[in-house]
């Protein structure tokens, strides 16, 4: 044999052996393959099985799923007739006369008991309709409805604020442009164009299923009187919220108590020279503070919850009305 065949037949028995090696492994491969799915097979046949046998329609569970729906439409209606039930109905009537009557209500919450002068308000207070009661202006007859809704609620407030005890009511206004509930906005379409985005904002007014009135409120008051407020809006019959509260006192009570505040204004009003003059001027400033001044301040309580400042609130009221009164009348 010689050089060339033992060359070549080298290199076929190395071909065999790696041709022998490699069908080894792929059938090795598949086999282990074949063994992988039928054991997932016999694991998803065994959970099947025992979720079928766990989880039966068994009539106690069917039961449990019914009283937990009627549980939860229970509660819903149960919200929904809290909600509604300061709903309210308003009678028919003409531009003069509910002129007349806004005027007549106007007078009487001018005199509702106060801290200005002893009353609520101040003289000439608008109540939020500056045109009709003070101006002169008659009221439009398309929007008696909507404007006898609004006065309804304005007296509301105000009566509330003055049997909490409010010292004095010194702005109400009504939110223009927020008489219906806002509505989500769509996503936007192809071409960058909202769907829904043309309809005109009255529209969406006349479609809300609840009016609102939105009053922007400030008063002045003790602290026993904002809690009043808040519990009595809380439990008003009418659906009440209070958005945007906001509160502080009008002035720093402890800073008066300690002379901060007129020490405050004797530095500022000191002239401001140079040299001796302004030297002298620091010691004129020393000497009008008095040993007499401190011991008079001595022994004297700081704070006193009686005697402290009033606190200036401002807040937003919504009153919300459902029209289910106005839904009652179609029905008849």
């Amino acid at each position: 044999m010689n050089k060339t065949r033992i060359i070549i037949a080298s290199i076929g028995g190395t071909c065999l052996l790696a041709a022998l090696v490699l069908a080894y492994l792929a059938f090795d491969s598949f086999s282990t393959g074949v063994e992988t799915q039928e054991e997932l097979q016999a694991m998803e046949t065994a959970i099947g099985n025992y979720v079928k046998a766990a989880v039966k329609p068994m009539q106690a569970s069917v039961d449990a799923v019914e009283a937990n729906r009627k549980a939860y439409a229970d509660w819903i209606a149960e919200a929904k007739q809290l909600a509604e039930r300061g709903d309210k109905e308003f009678a028919p009537t003409t531009d003069a006369a509910f002129k007349t009557f806004m005027v007549s209500e106007a007078k009487r919450m001018a005199a509702l008991p106060g801290g200005a002068a002893g009353k609520l308000v101040k003289e000439d207070f608008p109540f939020g309709f500056q045109s009709y009661i003070l101006d002169g202006a008659m009221p439009p007859a398309a929007e008696l409805p909507k404007l006898q809704r609004q006065w309804d609620d304005v007296t509301t407030v105000v009566t509330t604020l003055a049997e909490s005890g409010v010292y004095e009511l010194t702005s109400l206004k009504l939110v223009q442009g927020a008489s219906a509930i806002q509505q989500p906005q769509n996503e936007p379409a192809k071409g960058g164009r909202k769907r829904g985005a043309a309809k005109p904002a009255k529209a969406a007014a006349e479609e809300s299923p609840i009016e609102t009135t939105v009053m922007a409120v400030e008063f002045t008051t003790r602290p026993s009187g904002l809690v009043g407020v808040l519990n009595r809006f809380a439990e008003s019959e009418r659906f009440t919220v209070v958005e945007k509260l906001q509160f502080a006192r009008e002035k720093d009570d402890l800073m008066e108590a300690l002379g901060g505040e007129k020490k405050a204004e004797t530095a500022a009003a000191a002239p401001t020279g140079r040299g001796r003059g302004r030297r002298r001027a620091v010691e004129t400033v020393q000497e009008e503070e008095t040993p007499e001044d401190d011991s008079a301040k001595k022994g004297q309580v700081v704070t006193d919850p009686s005697r402290a400042s009033l606190l200036k609130v401002s807040m937003t009221v919504k009153i919300c009305d459902f029209k289910t009164m106005a839904k009652e009348e179609v029905k008849e």
